[in-house]
């Protein structure tokens, strides 16, 4: 419970703006902060790694596991975008503290997290495929371009009011995606 209120610190705050008053308020002395996580890098991972697994959880959760396979793409594109949006302070706090730890025990983390996002994009690729709903496509690459999209489609949102909602964007991009623009 306490290690809970630890994470909710960082993840709010940043690893650098949590103080030992913040800490003790949680019901957690620093020495056992540190006798549970070892480190402030562990900290941060344990941190970053929760949030990791929120988000794909939350993607699962968003594909209704029938239907068509574009409007399974559809509803999980649609709900990362959404994530991002969302996120967007939690991100740009962990973001901020990434500097401070070894890069190459950062990149390998970062290595296996990132490719549980697009697994989940992946495996509904990869069922549509199976089931001859969709061409064969080099899975990965296709669900790092549709993850792409939305975060293409997601990001100007943070900044300026756009003309269309987010569901239109998203179904257009899936449109394109699964009809192309040829005529």
């Amino acid at each position: 419970q306490a290690e809970d209120g630890i994470r909710d610190l960082v993840r709010s705050r940043g690893l650098g703006d949590v103080y030992k008053r913040q800490v003790h308020a949680c019901g957690v002395s620093n020495a056992a902060v540190y006798y549970h996580f070892k480190s402030k890098q562990n900290l941060y991972f344990e941190v970053l790694n929760q949030y990791v697994v929120a988000a794909v959880e939350r993607l699962q959760q968003a594909d209704p596991g029938k239907g068509s396979y574009r409007r399974r793409l559809d509803s999980v594109a649609l709900a990362y975008a959404r994530l991002i949006l969302e996120s967007q302070n939690v991100l740009q706090t962990l973001m901020r503290d990434v500097g401070e730890f070894d890069q190459a025990d950062m990149a390998r983390k970062l290595s296996d997290w990132s490719s549980q996002v697009p697994d989940t994009i992946g495996a509904i690729l990869e069922e549509g495929i199976t089931a001859g709903e969709l061409r064969p496509v080099p899975v990965r690459r296709t669900a790092m371009l549709v993850l792409g999209m939305a975060s293409s489609i997601a990001g100007p949102r943070l900044y300026t009011q756009t003309e269309n909602t987010l569901e239109e964007d998203i179904d257009l991009a899936m449109d394109v995606l699964f009809e192309g623009i040829a005529v």
